[in-house]
């Protein structure tokens, strides 16, 4: 059992702690085969035996662990402060909603295992294209709680989805830039479930 970092924004760590988060997909980049030597695209990989994709996938295999970097804020020199003297722990999470005065949150990628909070297991993996998508995957991916958080911002634009996966669409669009959808991209997709 291996353990990796994988990063998460806030909206995305708040479906995790709610339980509404299992899956995430992450885009593909061409890999070394772990007995070839060779690089593998993803068109040669969904191919492959499942324990190729396992041995080959940087999110690791099922029973690996993944511990979640989140944006945060390390408040440790700062206990004595009245703002931080209530905290349960010296670290806050922008996911949580907390204030940190005139502070800045610290990006998530600076985030080191101590501080992080949430750890997860692997329960599969697999490669497919993008817009494979399933409303059920879309469910998954948390982005029911995503256009619930969001409602107001987005029918103030006009946004209206008529199904779940056009939600899950915009989510990815807004992760990942405007038209990465319709690229419809090779991507992990990553399933886990929350350690306690």
């Amino acid at each position: 059992m291996k353990e990796r970092p994988i990063l998460f924004s806030a909206p995305m760590v708040r479906a995790i702690l709610d339980g509404n988060k299992t899956q995430t997909r992450r885009t593909y980049k061409v890999r070394k085969h772990p007995d070839a030597g060779c690089e593998i695209a993803a068109t040669e990989l969904v191919r492959e035996p499942q324990h190729v994709i396992d041995r080959i996938c940087p999110y690791g295999q099922s029973g690996d662990r993944l511990w979640v970097r989140e944006a945060w804020f390390d408040a440790g020199p700062f206990k004595r402060a009245p703002l931080f003297a209530g905290m349960p722990s010296r670290f806050a999470y922008r996911a949580d909603g907390a204030s940190i005065g005139c502070h800045k949150w610290k990006p998530s990628i600076h985030m080191p295992r101590a501080a992080s909070r949430i750890l997860l297991e692997v329960t599969g993996v697999r490669v497919e294209r993008l817009n494979d998508c399933s409303a059920e995957d879309a469910y998954a991916e948390g982005a029911a709680e995503w256009a619930a958080e969001n409602a107001e911002r987005l029918l103030g634009e006009g946004m209206k989805y008529r199904n779940i996966v056009e939600a899950y669409k915009a989510l990815w669009e807004q992760i990942n830039g405007a038209s990465s959808w319709d690229t419809n991209p090779w991507v992990w997709v990553i399933e886990f479930r929350r350690i306690k």
